[in-house]
């Protein structure tokens, strides 16, 4: 943590419900069938408290996994990505943790991303930069305290309920550990 914590409290306007899919005479363009939804009949005010001046630096990891011990992941597109065969003719031997590394690398050199990053909710995404080797780092805040519990993570097991986990973030001279091999993870 580079900044100090400071809090910002925001009432946000949303809308409490997703709009159907149409049904056939919406679609066919009946006038007694609106499609869509009054937002002033669906809405919900929602406070948050939030941090602000957010400054952190990250350091990360990557397991890779060998292309033969990959669980198989089910598209939930499938007309999208490759059909069988070409999957089976596109077997790709330069498969290594260096060429991943690489990409990587190459990648957050120029702030490209596949998702922007964010800690937290998906609606506060951040900006980040790739820290050199050897580049003077700035020293984290001097300040010790229990943060109470944070979201950690998602468990998509169930893909139709996703459930939440949670970690006790503690944060020791400025330093919040959150690698699962070394704080408890709550589901």
């Amino acid at each position: 943590v580079l900044n100090p914590i400071k809090w910002i409290s925001v009432r946000r306007n949303e809308v409490g419900k997703t709009i159907p899919n149409p049904t056939a005479k919406q679609l066919s363009g009946e006038s007694n069938a609106p499609m869509g939804i009054f937002i002033e009949d669906e809405r919900q005010q929602r406070a948050g408290l939030f941090l602000k001046d957010v400054r952190y630096r990250v350091y990360g990891y990557f397991d890779f996994i060998p292309p033969e011990k990959r669980e198989e992941n089910i598209s939930t597109s499938p007309e999208f990505w490759a059909d069988q065969q070409e999957a089976t003719e596109i077997v790709r031997m330069d498969e290594t943790e260096a060429k991943y590394a690489a990409m990587f690398e190459r990648r957050a050199k120029k702030g490209q991303c596949f998702h922007r990053p964010y800690l937290g909710c998906r609606e506060f995404a951040c900006y980040f930069r790739l820290v050199n080797p050897g580049e003077e780092l700035e020293r984290p805040i001097d300040e010790t305290r229990d943060l109470g519990f944070m979201l950690y993570d998602m468990n998509f097991e169930d893909a139709n309920d996703p459930t939440p986990q949670f970690f006790r973030a503690y944060m020791e001279k400025g330093v919040v550990k959150t690698d699962r091999r070394e704080v408890e993870v709550r589901g």
